[in-house]
């Protein structure tokens, strides 16, 4: 089976940017998720919790269906397909507010589950970011849509079948990628 990693298209223009300094106290004490901290920032974000995330304000805002920084955020219509791989997907409702507009998108704060499955082949930079990444087939079991555990950088990857079923839908702002896998 193959997998792909999925990012946000940054080709876009005017895409929608969060303002990091205007984060929900509770984000910002808890920053990103990492390997060492993803069990307790899961926990601290599931549940019924709702969020609401300013963006710098601009008429022309692009909102994507998947956004990936500061966090994963997807489009409603985006959840549903994840939904249907991973029943058990923590997802928290967000809305993106552009004050100056007054404008809200509803989106879905996604916590991935951080799979160790990094390949023994992969190749690092000096400074430890990833120069090659190399999935082990072995060790990503029989996973869906997951996150990358044991790298600096964020990569979200989504099996085959995933994919398809995103890319037979008019998603917009979803760039796929050829993942490397090996079969240990």
């Amino acid at each position: 089976m193959g997998y792909y990693i999925l990012s946000q298209d940054k080709t876009f223009r005017n895409q929608v940017v969060i303002d990091k300094s205007r984060l929900p106290e509770e984000l910002r004490q808890l920053g990103y998720p990492r390997r060492k901290n993803y069990s307790e920032w899961n926990n601290s974000i599931s549940g019924d919790k709702c969020f609401n995330l300013v963006v710098k304000s601009n008429a022309d805002n692009y909102y994507s269906d998947f956004i990936e920084n500061p966090y994963l955020l997807i489009s409603d219509e985006l959840k549903k397909v994840f939904i249907s791989y991973e029943s058990n997907l923590s997802c928290n409702c967000t809305i993106l507010s552009d004050r100056g507009n007054k404008i809200q998108k509803v989106y879905w704060f996604c916590a991935l589950e951080m799979a160790d499955c990094l390949g023994t082949d992969s190749e690092f930079y000096p400074d430890h970011s990833i120069k090659e990444l190399i999935l082990d087939r072995k060790r990503i079991g029989n996973r869906k849509i997951f996150q990358v555990a044991g790298i600096r950088e964020k990569r979200f990857i989504a099996s085959l079948d995933v994919v398809e079923s995103i890319l037979r839908r008019p998603f917009t702002g979803i760039c796929v990628e050829k993942a490397a896998v090996r079969v240990n």
